[in-house]
This record gives C-alpha cells, structure tokens and sequence, in this order.
C-alpha cells in the first residue's frame, strides 16, 4: 500500500508500513546532513526514490536507534515499541473461554505472552513445562485461527491428537499419514517433519491461519529439505509458533531459522548472524563459524519474540511427579493383532469364577503371593503352563508389544539425548536391555538381575557423578529398590510389571533427598496394545487407592480382573 507523504512537514515522523515483504519502519524528514548521515547507519535500509523516504526494518533495536535521533512515532510504532518493552512477569491472567482444563499460573502467563505478541513468537519453555497445553490453550483462544497446522517428530502426533482432544472444544483433529497426499478436512491437522514435503501444496492450499512447530530444532539447518518446507509453508500463514526447550544445541546459528520464522526484520541476513554471533575466523580459504560471541547482546534482540522458563523457575508450581503418554506404533502389528484375537476369543465367553480359578495358583499360592509377583510368575510359568494360560498369553503379548515398539523406542530415547538431559529407563526383559546397551554403548550405564554388587554400584556412581554419562538403564525389581537415580529427572517406562509396587519403587529412584528438579515420567507405549491397559489400570490404583499410595501392598486379583474385563468388552 501507498504510505501517506508528509509534504512540507517539518517532523522527523516514523511510523508502522505494511510492505509486501513484511512490517517495516516508514521514514520521513526534511533534508539536513546530519539526519541523512543517521538514517545511512541504519543497517538494512531503502530510499524509495518517488515518494522521497525511507524503510527501515521493523525490530526493537532500530526503534530505539530513531529514538535516539528524535523521530516522532505514530501510533502504532509505539504501541509496537510498549509492547515490546513488557516483560513477562507483568502480564495479568488471561481468560480463555472454553477451555478443557485448568492451566498453571506460569503457563497461562504463556498464553498472554502468545496473544501480546499476536500469535507469532517462540515458546522455548524447559522440558516438562507443558509447551504442547500452552498453544492449545491458544488455540483455544482463537477459534476462528482455522485451519490450524501443528507440524512435530512423528513419535508425537498422536500424543498431540490426544492433548487437543483433551484441552480444545470442538477440535476436527486430522493426523496425515504417509507420503501420497489425501483429502485434507480437519480443523486441527497434524502431520509430522519427515513427511512434511510431500504435503506441502495441500497444505498451502488449505489457507491456514496459524502453524506451530514442535522441536523446532528438527530445521535448524538450512540446507535441509525439512527446512526449505517449513519456510516455504510458513510464508502463507500470518500466525507462526515455533516450540523447543532445546532449540540451540551447538551453535548459536541453530536459532536463525525460527526466529526468521516469527520475524525476519530482526535478523534480516544469515551471514550478517554468523558474522556477529558465530565467532567468525577466516581460516585463510574462507569463514569459519564454529563458535559464539556477542551472547548477551544475542539474547536481548529474541527476548521481545520467545518466552522461556526453566523448570527450576516454576518448580513451585509444578507437581512433584510429571506423567506424559508416549504412543509408539508397532512394527510387527500383524503378528501382534493375530495373538491379541486368539487371547480375546480365550476369554470372551469366560465368567469371573472361571477367570479367577484360572490364576489360583497365583493368586493363593502363599501370603507373599497377595500381590502378583513378577518373580514368582516367571518360576510357575512352565511348571503350570496349563493352568496358566491365559497368564502365558498375557506375557507373550506384552513380549510382542515391547518387540514391535523397541526401534522407536530407541529413535524416541536418541532424540531426548539431544537434550542434554540425563535418562533413566527402566525395562524387564534382558534382550531388551541388551539392546539399549547396543544402542547407547558410550553414554550408558545398565543394571539387572545379571549384575553384582560391585557391578551395580559402579553403574550407579557413573550415572550420579560423571556428566557424560547420560542414559540408565535399569531392571524393574533390580533398578527398583535401594538405589538413588536424582542426577536425572526424567525417566522413561519401557515396560510395564504386573505389580503396581514395582512401578512405583521406579518412580521413586529419582523423586528423593536431593532432587531438586520435577520429576517427569514419559509412558513409552505400545499403541493400542495391552501395555496401554495394564498402563491405564494401574495408574487408576495408584490415585485411587491410598495403600499404594501409602506403600502397602494390595492385592492384584483387582488388576488382573479389570485386564480380562477389558479385553471381554471386544
């Protein structure tokens, strides 16, 4: 558009212009020296030769700079400029009608924070603050921001289904899948980076009016196809949140990308960053860019764009035990689905008094057998296969359901390593831990049944004292009891025992004297598997009933009677 021409005007006036290419700085003045010399300090600047004035970009920085030289602002520039100015912590609780759930303090300071900025800034919370509740609560916010596109690691898509479900009223949730593009019909669609390109004109087609990018690391660099989608996307959409808790994981150029996203006027050109910020050294034949400067200065120009908060800054706010659910698809889905059917057509027809005399040995056996040891299961297995069978069946379900997951459980382990944050996760089979030793054999250390006592305490002293090691690895019963884990707060639970205790003795390794952070706990799921059942069941005893909570045993006939049930409903 046309900006308006001050003829004759005697102010040096700068004011808001919509340009084709974005927001920018429109200025005018009458003509002395000095004021041209200034103007021509202005990185980035443009002479419109026939309207006699200038653009500059549109950023905080060259605010202040015609602020210095005693420019007047209209109305808009200082309403941008006041904006720009408010820090977080001074923003008041926003109202989000409609909402599905009640969100902590310091996250609906997000959402304010997300609104103040016009849904476009970085949400660069620590892990386990609830980034993905903070922009649905935003989209909850603005209806009418549809369609929506949420673009995440493939491991998340389904976890993001399930948030939006919970969190957003009336959410037309479409998760994309593989690489021949279909119908696109959802409110809210998801799709994941890997596949990303091949959507890409259906995608602008759809004329989206907000795009948020979880682990927006995954287009750090440029070069990548990842990267040349995500721009060529976000440039039709006028709302763009980007989300990391790790978003600079080696240089400080891996920020670039995302904030160019949000605003491109902050930093205009990429080798003017890496000139500034990257440590540039000319090596003789060209630049090299390997290290950081200018940090300080670095922080304070993302600062008007991204909120951040560390766990350690909301720790009070958040609960002592953080649970999220990991869906993991299977690869042998066949051969789990033919044994899942012939366990349902075992138990379908069958009454309770049946069910129960199909584990009475298991669950009379002895006083210690009040709860169902994992243990003791694994010696009666053989010696009363027939009684047992439907106890084989579980078992070799759950044994399916850890084998079709365990590649993506490791793909879902790798990418949290690039965190920085140390692990522990636990499992039961030994093949299973095996593999994760294979997967991880520098940063890790592993504990089980197979371990001494001078073995276990070796791995426990690696793991609490030396920064490099970053993965645990730990039997259920053997990592369960007696040893302390708080050098990590995350842990993962790649299987699941029988015995709610077991679970909870996990729990426990890292939430004791001397953590200082909230614990998180990641489900690492098989989707729409028994794990998910038994994984359901028992969190359902763990909040409801006061003696696991207590740390008294209870008996698991409960646990096992909900599992049949469950699966007689088919």
């Amino acid at each position: 558009m046309k900006p308006k021409i001050y003829a004759g005007t005697v102010l040096k006036i700068a004011k808001l212009f919509e340009t084709a290419k974005g927001k920018r700085i429109y200025i005018k003045f009458p003509f002395t020296r000095e004021t041209l010399l200034q103007i021509k300090s202005i990185k980035y600047r443009v002479y419109e030769p026939d309207g006699k004035y200038w653009t500059v970009p549109l950023n905080l920085e060259n605010i202040e700079i015609l602020k210095s030289f005693e420019f007047n602002f209209d109305e808009g520039l200082k309403e941008f400029y006041r904006k720009s100015k408010i820090r977080v912590e001074q923003l008041p609780l926003i109202e989000i009608p409609g909402l599905k759930g009640e969100l902590r303090r310091f996250q609906n300071t997000a959402v304010a924070f997300t609104e103040l900025k016009n849904g476009n800034c970085l949400i660069l919370d620590d892990m386990g603050c609830g980034k993905t509740i903070e922009a649905l609560a935003y989209l909850q916010l603005h209806p009418e921001f549809r369609p929506a596109i949420i673009v995440c690691p493939s491991n998340a898509k389904i976890n993001w289904a399930r948030e939006a479900h919970k969190w957003v009223q009336d959410a037309r949730i479409q998760i994309l899948y593989g690489q021949t593009p279909t119908q696109i019909w959802g409110k809210i669609i998801i799709i994941n980076y890997d596949i990303l390109q091949y959507w890409l004109d259906e995608l602008k087609n759809i004329s989206a009016e907000i795009l948020i990018t979880d682990e927006a690391q995954f287009y750090k660099n440029s070069e990548t196809k990842i990267a040349k989608t995500i721009k060529k996307l976000a440039k039709t959409i006028p709302h763009v949140i980007p989300m990391s808790g790790t978003l600079v994981e080696i240089s400080p150029f891996d920020i670039y990308n995302a904030v160019h996203l949000v605003d491109p006027n902050i930093f205009p050109n990429p080798l003017d960053f890496k000139m500034r910020y990257c440590d540039a050294k000319f090596n003789g034949f060209g630049w090299e860019f390997k290290g950081a400067t200018n940090i300080e200065e670095l922080h304070e120009k993302i600062k008007p764009i991204m909120i951040r908060r560390l766990k350690e800054d909301v720790l009070s706010e958040l609960p002592g035990k953080t649970f999220s659910f990991v869906p993991l698809e299977l690869d042998n889905q066949k051969e789990y689905l033919e044994a899942e059917n012939d366990f349902i057509n075992y138990v379908k027809n069958k009454t309770e008094i049946e069910i129960r005399s199909a584990f009475k040995d298991f669950i009379e056996d002895s006083n210690q057998m009040l709860i169902f040891n994992d243990e003791r299961l694994e010696e009666l297995k053989e010696e009363k296969a027939s009684k047992a069978n439907p106890l084989s069946q579980m078992n070799a379900l759950k044994q399916l359901a850890v084998k079709g997951k365990l590649k993506h459980a490791i793909a879902w382990i790798d990418e949290f390593m690039e965190t920085g944050n140390k692990l522990v996760v636990f499992a039961w089979h030994q093949f299973v831990i095996d593999e994760l030793v294979k997967a991880f054999p520098k940063i890790s250390v592993k504990l089980d049944g197979r371990d001494n006592s001078i073995q276990k305490q070796k791995a426990i002293d690696a793991f609490q004292c030396d920064p490099a090691c970053k993965l645990f690895i730990g039997q259920e019963k053997a990592a369960g009891v007696a040893i302390t884990l708080t050098a990590a707060s995350h842990a993962a639970i790649l299987e699941y025992p029988w015995n709610p205790m077991t679970l909870k003795q996990d729990y426990d390794r890292l939430d004791r004297i001397g953590q200082k952070n909230a614990v998180n706990i990641y489900q690492l799921l098989g989707l729409n598997t028994i794990e998910e059942k038994i994984a359901k069941i028992l969190d359902e005893r763990m909040q409801m009933s006061s003696g696991i909570l207590d740390g008294k045993t209870i008996s698991t006939k409960i646990l096992i009677t909900e599992l049949i049930k469950e699966y007689q409903k088919y």
